[in-house]
């Protein structure tokens, strides 16, 4: 697991524990929802748009596969794009404004 100090620290752990499959989706949408929700840091523009990207992506997700639609992501899905999502944070050129 890659370290990341600050602001953004918290969002890496969390996403590399799912991505390893540590967690699943459910423990990972519960948890990624109240960091985010009570992250009061003043973002990068570019750090916003990756955090911002993965809550929608939250959003869309469920992870009770009777409650999914046809083309809702699964949760293999949903893993993949918060690896995506955690390749973009750890390729930051920059960090979070203030923390």
């Amino acid at each position: 697991m890659v370290e990341v100090a600050g602001p953004l620290g918290p969002y890496v752990s969390l996403i590399e524990s799912f991505v390893a499959s540590e967690i699943d989706g459910a423990t990972f949408e519960a948890r990624f929802l109240e960091l985010y929700k009570n992250d009061d840091s003043a973002w990068t523009p570019a750090a916003f748009d990756v955090l911002d990207g993965l809550f929608a992506e939250v959003d869309d997700f469920t992870p009770y596969p009777e409650l999914r639609d046809p083309g809702d992501p699964t949760e293999d899905d949903f893993r993949a794009q918060a690896e995506r999502r955690l390749q973009r944070l750890l390729a930051l050129d920059g960090s979070p404004v203030r923390g």
